[in-house]
């Protein structure tokens, strides 16, 4: 499996890279016609993503000389840096054709259930070049801002290698955003809404 949630806005100084993950699961196979089969599956899987993020914003900041206060103008560095490993119960439900003996096609929809996993997040901030002022470094646990549930359409098909063995390949794109409303928001870094997208490519075994 390879893929995550990927954003829908392409942000300048945001950057991400899905990750490969393992993909363990079973289908059943209901028979509809010569052609159409019901095929549900359900599977685990891991899907993330690492990814860096930075912005630049102006400040003003407190300043002390000979025992006198002031404010001067200056800048701050944001860089953030954060990867997730989501561990998804999937349950997919395609409708499947053959079209060419061997050679199948399948469409259907996905729902899938986050049963565990981690997603930190670290963030530190430099004010002006650094070294006057101390950095200021946090880090985070976003896995409670993730959704418990999520929705989303499958495309893909089979190709039968031998008897009882197939290569499965499809795609999916989810309908629901990653986050919680109202989690992981941000006017610096406006990505929108993240969705989890994959593809998936696993060698199956027919009982």
């Amino acid at each position: 499996m390879f893929g995550g949630p990927i954003p829908v806005k392409n942000v300048q100084n945001y950057d991400g890279s899905p990750l490969f993950g393992p993909y363990l699961g079973m289908y059943f196979n209901f028979k509809l016609s010569d052609n159409f089969c019901l095929r549900p599956e359900i599977s685990m899987a891991i899907k993330g993503v690492e990814y860096t993020a930075g912005y630049k914003r102006d400040t003003i900041v407190e300043t002390e000389v000979n025992g006198q206060i002031g404010w001067i103008p200056t800048f701050y560095n944001v860089h953030i840096s954060g990867d997730m490993s989501l561990v998804y119960l999937d349950v997919p439900v395609f409708l499947s054709y053959s079209i060419a003996g061997s050679t199948t096609l399948y469409i259907g929809c996905q729902s899938s259930f986050l049963l565990g996993g981690r997603h930190p997040v670290k963030i530190r901030v430099v004010v002006g070049e650094g070294g006057f002022y101390d950095d200021h470094l946090e880090e985070r646990d976003s896995y409670n801002n993730v959704r418990g549930y999520d929705f989303g359409i499958c495309i893909g098909g089979s190709q039968q290698l031998t008897e009882d063995l197939s290569f499965t390949f499809y795609g999916t794109r989810s309908f629901i955003p990653l986050y919680r409303a109202g989690t992981m928001q941000s006017e610096d870094i406006d990505t929108g809404n993240l969705y989890n997208t994959y593809f998936v490519g696993s060698v199956t075994y027919l009982f």
